[in-house]
C-alpha cells in the first residue's frame, strides 16, 4: 500500500492565486495525497474557487472561517490532524496559497526521504517574480545532502537556509504531534522558522535534495513587509530557538555557528528597521522602538562583538538623516535620535536639509554617549574644524569643545542663541565649577553673544568678570585697555572704578 500525503493550505483572500496553487497540487505525478484547504475568513471568491476543486476532487477538503484568525493552524489544525490522521497518514506538507509545487515535487520527496530513512525532506525552490512571472533567483544546494549526528552542527549555515520556512518540505506526519504549539503561536513574525526548529529537535536524520521543486511568488503584499511590533521580539526568539537548537543537537554553539547566527540576526533587524521605518508609525514611536532593538542583549552582542559591517552601520546613518529630516519632528527628538547612533559606534557628519546647530548638537550628544572607549580623534578634529568655521570660535581649544560643545552648538543657530546666552549665564551666576582653562573663552563667547542679542545688562556683567580674569591672571594691559572703553561709557559705575583703583595700586 502507497504511503499517503497530508497537503495544508491555508488561504485569505487569495482568488487570484489559489487556483494555481491547487492546480499544481492536482497535477502531482503522485495520486495519494488528501489536501485540506482552510479559507481564513476571506471576502473574496478563495471559498468558491476552493469548493469547485473539492466538488470535483474527493481528495481536496475545504475548511471556512468567518473570521481571520492567523493562530489557528496551531491553535486547531495541528491538534486536528494528529488525532484524526494519526495512523492514516504518513507525511506532512504545506504550500501558500499563492505558490506552486511542480508536478513531481511529492513523488521526488518521499522516494528519496525513503531511499535515505530521513524524518524531513527539503528541496530547492525557485522564487518568481509574482508580477513578471520570472524567476529571479533559486534556493538549491550543489550535490544531495544528507545531515544527522555532528553534521547538525558543521553543516548549520548550508542548511539553515532551507529551514527557515515551513513549505519546500516532506515531514514525517509523525512530527506534528511533539512539537511545542503554544509556543509557535506566540511568533508573531518568524513563526514559520520557529516551526521548523521546534520539529528539528525531533529529527535524526534530515535531506536537502539537489533539486527544485517549489515554486515561491515574491509579491510585496507579503505579510513579510508589513510591520509590528512583535516582529522585534520575534528577531531575538528566532536567534535563541537556533542557539538551542545546536546545543541540544551537538552539545555546543562553535565560533563559525555563533558568527553565522549573529549575521543571520543582523540581517533580520536591518530588515525589521528598514520596515518600520518604511511604515506609518509616528516618529515618537519610531524611536522608542529603534532603542527597543538596539537595548535588546542579542544586538548589544552584535555592537561589542562588532558582527555589524558597513552596510548596516549605512543603514542606521540613512535611517537616522531621514528621521532628522522629517517633517514631522521636533527639536527634542534629536537627542534621540543621536543616542541611538552613539550605541552603533556610529557619528554623523553632515545630514541634508538640516542645519549645522543641530548636526553639530547630535555630534555633541554622540560624542557624550559613545558606546566603547574614548571618542575617536578624528570625529573630535572633525568638530573642532566645524566649530571654527563660525565666527565666534576660530580660535578653540579641544578642551572648551569638550566641555561646553552643547552651548557652542546652541551658538550656531540664531534661533538658539538666546538659550546659548542663558545656559552661560547660568554657569556664572550658579554654584557650577567653571574649569579653569576654559573660563577666557566661556567669558568670549557670553560677551559676543550678549553684544549680538543686545542684552545690554548681561554684555557688562560679563565684560566685568572678563576684566576680572585678567587681572587675576595678570594681564594688567589687556585689563587696561578693556577699562579705558568703559571710561568713556560708564565714568561713574563702581566696579569699573574699583578695579582701575586695584590696577593702579599694583
Amino acid at each position: 500500500m502507497r504511503k499517503k500525503v497530508l497537503i495544508y493550505v491555508q488561504a485569505y483572500n487569495a482568488e487570484k492565486t489559489l487556483e494555481r496553487c491547487l492546480k499544481s497540487i492536482e497535477m502531482q505525478t503522485y495520486k495519494e495525497f488528501e489536501c485540506v484547504i482552510y479559507d481564513n475568513g476571506s471576502k473574496d471568491d478563495t471559498e468558491k474557487i476552493a469548493n469547485r476543486f473539492s466538488e470535483k476532487d474527493g481528495r481536496f477538503i475545504v475548511v471556512h472561517r468567518d473570521e481571520n484568525d492567523t493562530t489557528l493552524f496551531f491553535r486547531y489544525f495541528v491538534p486536528l490532524f494528529v488525532e484524526k490522521y494519526t495512523g492514516i497518514i504518513d507525511y506532512f506538507c504545506n504550500l501558500d496559497s499563492d505558490d506552486e509545487y511542480k508536478a513531481d515535487f511529492l513523488e521526488k520527496s518521499i522516494t528519496f526521504l525513503e531511499k535515505n530513512e530521513l524524518d524531513l525532506v527539503a528541496s530547492g525552490g525557485d522564487f518568481i517574480d509574482a508580477n513578471t512571472g520570472k524567476c529571479v533567483s533559486k534556493r538549491e544546494v550543489e550535490q544531495d545532502l544528507i545531515i544527522e549526528d555532528e553534521n547538525f552542527g558543521s553543516y548549520f549555515p548550508i542548511y539553515h537556509q532551507f529551514m527557515r520556512t515551513i513549505w519546500g518540505k516532506l515531514y514525517r506526519f509523525s512530527l506534528l504531534g511533539k512539537i511545542d504549539c503554544e509556543r509557535c503561536m506566540c511568533m508573531a513574525y518568524g513563526g514559520d522558522t520557529f516551526f521548523v526548529f521546534n520539529i528539528l529537535h525531533f529529527c535524526k536524520r534530515i535531506g536537502i535534495m539537489n533539486k527544485n521543486l517549489h515554486k515561491y511568488y515574491m509579491s510585496l503584499k507579503s505579510s513579510s513587509y508589513t510591520f509590528s511590533e512583535k516582529r522585534i521580539e520575534s528577531d531575538t526568539k528566532l536567534l535563541q530557538e537556533a542557539i538551542t537548537f545546536l546545543v541540544y543537537k551537538v552539545g555546543y554553539v562553535s565560533p563559525m555557528n555563533q558568527n553565522f547566527l549573529m549575521q543571520v540576526y543582523k540581517n533580520a533587524i536591518s530588515d525589521t528597521i528598514e520596515v518600520l521605518f518604511d511604515s506609518t508609525e509616528k516618529v515618537e514611536t519610531k524611536h522608542y522602538l529603534l532603542c527597543k532593538i538596539l537595548d535588546d542583549f542579542c544586538t548589544k552582542l552584535l555592537i561589542q562583538k562588532m558582527w555589524f559591517d558597513k552596510e548596516f552601520a549605512d543603514l542606521f546613518i540613512k535611517i537616522a538623516s531621514l528621521m532628522v529630516a522629517d517633517s514631522q519632528i521636533v527639536e527634542e527628538h534629536y537627542a534621540d535620535i543621536a543616542r541611538l547612533l552613539a550605541k552603533m559606534g556610529l557619528f554623523v557628519e553632515s545630514i541634508k536639509n538640516v542645519d549645522k546647530s543641530t548636526i553639530f548638537l547630535m555630534q555633541v550628544i554622540i560624542r557624550e554617549n559613545w558606546y566603547n572607549g574614548e571618542f575617536p580623534l578624528q570625529n573630535e578634529t572633525h568638530m573642532l574644524d566645524e566649530a571654527k568655521e563660525m565666527p565666534y570660535f576660530q580660535n578653540i581649544s579641544r578642551s572648551f569643545l569638550k566641555q561646553y560643545g552643547t552651548i557652542i552648538g546652541m551658538s550656531m543657530s540664531k534661533k538658539r542663541k538666546c538659550i546659548a546666552l542663558n545656559q552661560v549665564m547660568d554657569i556664572f551666576m550658579g554654584d557650577e565649577k567653571i574649569v579653569s582653562n576654559c573660563l577666557e573663552e566661556l567669558l568670549q563667547l557670553g560677551i559676543n553673544l550678549s553684544a549680538e542679542l543686545e542684552q545690554a545688562d548681561r554684555y557688562v556683567y560679563l565684560e566685568k568678570e572678563y576684566i576680572r580674569y585678567l587681572i587675576t591672571n595678570n594681564q594688567v594691559g589687556k585689563a587696561q585697555n578693556e577699562l579705558q572703553d568703559w571710561n568713556e561709557i560708564l565714568p561713574e559705575d563702581q566696579d569699573f572704578k574699583r578695579m582701575r583703583e586695584l590696577i593702579e595700586n599694583e
